[in-house]
């Protein structure tokens, strides 16, 4: 069983009224921005979504190129809406088919957020984007834990701290309960995998872990990689 992202889309950027999800999009930046040389030329947003990344790359990195790719065309739909630079470049691609992807320029940041535990082949592409990195590039990995761990009571809870966080929830209770019965087909759809099988694949491929750091409430796992 394969998800529909297209069905996904509309309600996607709704993700951003959740704390975690800030919290999520703030540390991958902060790390972008860490351990990024000073001069950054080509950025790459694999699996891109909505946007909601690329929104803070190109922020953060204004004379950087970004190539934002996705499978699904609404997402792209609705990343293009809100995204007016002409530093970035959408396209539709199917990350399972990475083999086909031969850009013609090495990238100093490449984003991998949410995305990798629904590829086939993770050691493939893996290997296949470190050797796409430009010689101080790095590749910030970020991925849901397994399902078996995953709390959505969680992430519900960091968004009640404040009255004003919770008022925006009562008022997104029906997209937010859209997206919880998507999440729970991804749920049967995709395989995950654990902390330590991140860690060991990385290894494998002679990567460097530069940072790790647990993000989205604790819900997700995030490695900053270099070659």
């Amino acid at each position: 069983m394969r998800v529909d992202w297209n069905k996904y889309a509309k309600h996607y950027d709704n993700l951003n009224h959740l704390i975690a999800y800030q919290d999520l999009k703030k540390q991958i930046l902060s790390n972008a921005n860490k351990y990024l040389p000073e001069k950054v030329t080509n950025i790459l947003d694999l699996g891109c979504g909505a946007g909601n990344i690329t929104e803070g790359l190109v922020r953060d990195f204004e004379e950087a190129e970004i190539y934002a790719l996705d499978s699904s065309s609404e997402m792209l739909n609705v990343a293009i809406s809100k995204i007016r630079s002409d530093k970035v470049i959408f396209k539709s691609f199917d990350i399972n088919n990475i083999t086909k992807f031969q850009p013609e320029v090495k990238y100093d940041l490449i984003v991998i957020n949410n995305v990798l535990y629904t590829i086939d082949d993770k050691y493939l592409l893996l290997e296949l984007l470190s050797n796409k990195l430009s010689n101080n590039g790095i590749i910030i990995l970020s991925d849901p834990i397994p399902k078996e761990e995953y709390s959505y009571l969680r992430i519900l809870l960091k968004q009640l701290v404040s009255l004003k966080s919770a008022f925006k929830t009562l008022m997104l209770v029906p997209s937010l309960l859209y997206i919880y019965i998507i999440n729970k087909k991804i749920d049967l759809a995709y395989s995950r995998l654990n902390r330590d099988q991140y860690i060991s694949l990385i290894k494998e491929k002679k990567l460097q872990i530069l940072n790790i750091e647990k993000s989205y409430s604790e819900q997700a796992n995030l490695f900053v990689i270099k070659k």
